[in-house]
């Protein structure tokens, strides 16, 4: 990539500190984004009470583990896209 971008290492880790960082949902979750890379993501999320749909057995809301399942498919899809471009410009990717 020209100057002014940044390489895919650089991309991948501003596209992680993204999603934990900036996103108000993904920080009220308590997201952390264990590994990233272009071909796969782990993610965890730190239990609270707020995060339980079942009160009786104390169980995550499977309305929580549906955004898991979105977040991480963002993170995948978001990933290809900077390989694909061997980076990211800044313009696009930037973290504030």
């Amino acid at each position: 990539m020209p100057d002014g971008s940044y390489n895919l290492v650089e991309a991948i880790n501003m596209l992680k500190t993204s999603y934990e960082e900036h996103m108000p949902f993904n920080r009220f979750l308590g997201l952390e984004v264990v590994a990233l890379d272009t071909e796969s993501v782990s993610v965890k999320v730190k239990m609270k009470e707020g995060l339980i749909g079942n009160f009786i057995r104390g169980m995550i809301h499977g309305g929580v583990i549906s955004s898991l399942v979105d977040i991480v498919g963002g993170l995948l899809a978001a990933a290809q896209v900077i390989k694909k471009w061997k980076g990211c410009p800044r313009k696009i990717l930037k973290s504030e």
